[in-house]
C-alpha cells in the first residue's frame, strides 16, 4: 500500500531563478561560459538545474520509506528502457514551461537541448520498456521501490563477443537513478551495476613487459557490464550471459541484506 505522505507543493521556482540556476551549472559544473558553451554544455547544464529539485525530493522519499518502516517493491530486470530522462523529469516536477521560458531567454530551444542527450541503451523493447513503466507508476502512485539491473557500458547498440570468467574478483559499483513520479510528489530509484576488476592491472606481468596480458584478466571480469545481450552463438556467450544474471542479482541481494 502507498505511504500515506502530505502534497508536496510545487516547486517555487521562476523562469529567472531556473534560468539563472542553469547559468550556474554551466560556469560551475561544466565550466564554461555563455558565449563558448556547446548545445552539449546547455544540456548537461539544463541537467543539473533540473536534478536539484529531482534530488530534494528523491532524499525525502527515501527518508520517509524508512521512517515508516514500510515494505519495498524490488524489481530486478535486466533491462530498464528509461530512455532519455530530462524532459521527463521537468513533466513530471511540472516545470516544463518555466524550463522552456528559461531557456528561451537564453536564446535556446528547450528541443533542441533535449535532443542531445544521450539515450542510455539499457534496454531492448518490451522488457526493459514494462520495467521502466512500472518503476515510474509506482513513483506516481507512491509506492516505495527500487530497480536493480546492470549499467551497460555499450547498451543493446554494439553486440561483442567476451569471456567473462573469475566473476567472484569483480567489484560491483553502483549507480543510481531517480525516477520521479507525476508532480514530484515521490522519487523511486534504479541501481544499476557495474562491473569493475579489483587488481585493475597485474603488476608482475606489466614488469615482466606482457604490457597487454597485465590487463587481461581486468577485460574479462568487465566484460559482464559491457553489453547487454551478447551475442550467445558459442559457449563462451552462453556462459557471459549467465555471469551476467549472477552478477546482478548476487550484488542486488547482498546490497539488500546490508541495509
Amino acid at each position: 500500500m502507498p505511504i500515506p505522505m502530505p502534497e508536496v507543493p510545487p516547486a517555487p521556482t521562476t523562469v529567472e531563478t531556473f534560468r539563472a540556476n542553469v547559468v550556474r551549472k554551466l560556469q560551475l559544473a561544466v565550466g564554461k561560459d555563455s558565449p563558448h558553451a556547446r548545445p552539449r554544455d546547455w544540456c548537461v547544464a539544463t541537467a543539473l538545474a533540473t536534478r536539484d529539485h529531482v534530488v530534494e525530493r528523491w532524499m525525502e522519499a527515501t527518508r520517509r520509506t524508512y521512517d515508516s518502516g514500510a515494505k519495498r517493491v524490488y524489481y530486478f530486470s535486466l533491462e530498464f528502457l528509461i530512455g532519455r530522462q530530462l524532459l521527463d523529469a521537468l513533466n513530471n516536477l511540472g516545470l516544463t514551461e518555466t524550463a522552456r521560458e528559461a531557456l528561451a531567454g537564453l536564446g535556446l530551444d528547450i528541443d533542441a537541448v533535449r535532443a542531445v542527450e544521450p539515450d542510455p541503451g539499457l534496454g531492448n523493447g518490451g522488457l526493459g520498456r514494462l520495467a521502466a513503466c512500472f518503476m515510474e507508476s509506482m513513483a506516481s502512485l507512491e509506492v516505495p521501490a527500487y530497480g536493480y539491473g546492470i549499467r551497460y557500458d555499450h547498451g543493446i547498440f554494439r553486440q561483442v563477443r567476451r569471456d567473462g570468467w573469475q566473476m567472484e574478483y569483480v567489484k560491483a559499483v553502483a549507480y543510481d537513478t531517480p525516477i520521479t513520479g507525476w508532480r514530484g510528489a515521490h522519487v523511486n530509484t534504479v541501481r544499476l551495476w557495474s562491473a569493475r576488476a579489483t587488481d585493475p592491472l597485474s603488476l608482475v606481468d606489466f614488469n615482466r613487459g606482457d604490457h597487454v596480458g597485465a590487463l587481461a584478466d581486468r577485460v574479462r571480469l568487465e566484460a559482464i557490464s559491457r553489453v547487454l545481450y551478447p551475442a550467445d552463438d558459442t559457449p563462451a556467450g552462453h556462459e557471459l550471459r549467465l555471469r551476467q544474471e549472477i552478477f546482478f542479482a548476487s550484488a542486488s541481494l547482498a546490497d539488500r541484506s546490508a541495509v
